[in-house]
């Protein structure tokens, strides 16, 4: 079975996560022993069938590179069988199924470590086309820094698939399928996919981008940043929402600029990785709603060059993939330009960490205030990532 463009990207990023993520140390030999992989595909859609003779692909790994790979069908029933297995080689298999146009996958690579058969599971769904199942339960905006020229934003939510199905999006004639959808407001550049989205699936509109990757039942964090350029010390800025959010928040520092919208109302004050903002909410919006923001009191600037300010999506998968998968996109153009890659002294690398960082904290506050994580748990990280922080706010010994 060939896999489909984005069968390949996303099987590609799952095998470099895996790689990047696991190693298979500690093996026990055993001599001319041979392993078994005993595995069965369910269907996680109510009523749907077994998948019957559906290829399965698993991946042989090792030293975090693949070696090889099995091609093996699904029984009637959905179970599948791999034989004669090396024992103790350190090798890790990782079975991979497209099925409706998303991949599937077991949470862990399989090691086989033993005669005794290994069993593994992998949930599929029915695909559907609609995305009446799709919402952010939560949507944030949070503006990072304001400098003169640029408001620095990070978004961060979390979208649902309310269904027991796979929203594949619907495919036009001469494109690929779209799912998850958004708008950036006008004049956003240097638009950066943070957490759950790939570069490689997205795709440039004249207004913002799409992702082309299915969206799973369940719940997925994600996460962008950018940057909106402004020329005087107050403008004003339309952020649309594609998909419903039951609720939305813009977070802006307390030191920072006003902030006046006829869509959100106070909240009062709130700390976010170890800095206090004021917060702005709506909730129940429907999908199209938009929100407008006035920010007033913001940082005197020369007249910006608005001609070099572009729509620009710099893919952030260097975590994934172990190298940053750059994908640039222009406003007003169907013609994508490439960003070129950064070489790793670049100081905007560390700039680029900060930003990880400040989300990273942000989304652990966030988790601890709902009880997502216990106390103690919370404090280790969070001091960990203060910690990393400072240190990369200091100075380099040589500029001291």
């Amino acid at each position: 079975m060939t896999l489909s463009a984005v069968g390949r990207a996303a099987a590609g990023l799952i095998l470099a996560s895996i790689l990047l993520a696991f190693d298979a140390t500690g093996s026990r030999i055993y001599a001319q022993a041979e392993g078994r992989i005993e595995g069965q595909v369910v269907n996680g859609t109510a009523g749907a069938p077994a998948p019957s003779g559906i290829p399965i692909t698993v991946h042989v790994l090792q030293d975090r590179t693949k070696v090889g790979e099995h091609v093996v069908s699904t029984d009637p029933a959905g179970r599948f069988q791999i034989e004669g297995l090396p024992v103790g080689t350190g090798q890790l298999y990782f079975p991979i199924v497209e099925y409706g146009g998303a991949s599937y996958f077991p949470e862990r690579p399989i090691v086989v470590d033993g005669p005794a058969p290994q069993a593994v599971q992998i949930r599929v769904f029915e695909p559907v086309q609609s995305d009446e199942a799709i919402g952010f339960d939560r949507a944030n905006m949070l503006v990072t820094s304001a400098a003169p020229g640029a408001l620095s934003m990070m978004e961060m939510g979390a979208v649902v698939n309310g269904s027991d199905r796979t929203y594949v999006g619907h495919r036009s004639e001469d494109g690929p399928a779209a799912t998850l959808r958004f708008a950036l407001p006008q004049g956003a550049t240097q638009v950066t996919p943070q957490a759950g989205l790939p570069a490689t699936g997205l795709v440039g509109t004249p207004d913002g981008f799409f992702s082309t990757f299915p969206v799973l039942p369940g719940r997925h964090e994600l996460a962008l940043s950018y940057q909106v350029p402004f020329e005087a010390t107050s403008f004003e800025m339309t952020k649309r929402l594609e998909h419903p959010a039951a609720s939305f928040t813009l977070y802006v520092p307390a030191a920072g600029p006003s902030v006046v919208s006829p869509q959100l109302q106070a909240g009062g004050t709130s700390e976010l990785g170890g800095q206090r903002y004021q917060i702005y909410q709506a909730h129940g919006l429907a999908a199209g709603s938009e929100i407008v923001i006035r920010f007033s009191g913001l940082p005197a600037t020369p007249k910006a060059r608005s001609q070099q300010l572009g729509l620009i999506v710099v893919g952030s998968s260097a975590a994934m993939l172990g190298a940053a998968a750059l994908i640039a996109l222009r406003r007003r153009t169907s013609t994508p330009t490439l960003a070129p890659a950064r070489p790793e002294h670049e100081p905007g690398l560390e700039a680029h960490e900060r930003v990880e960082l400040l989300r990273a904290l942000a989304e652990l506050d966030e988790r601890f205030g709902v009880g997502g994580i216990d106390e103690d748990e919370y404090r280790r990280q969070r001091e960990r990532g203060k910690a990393r922080l400072v240190a990369l706010l200091e100075p380099p010994l040589g500029s001291r």
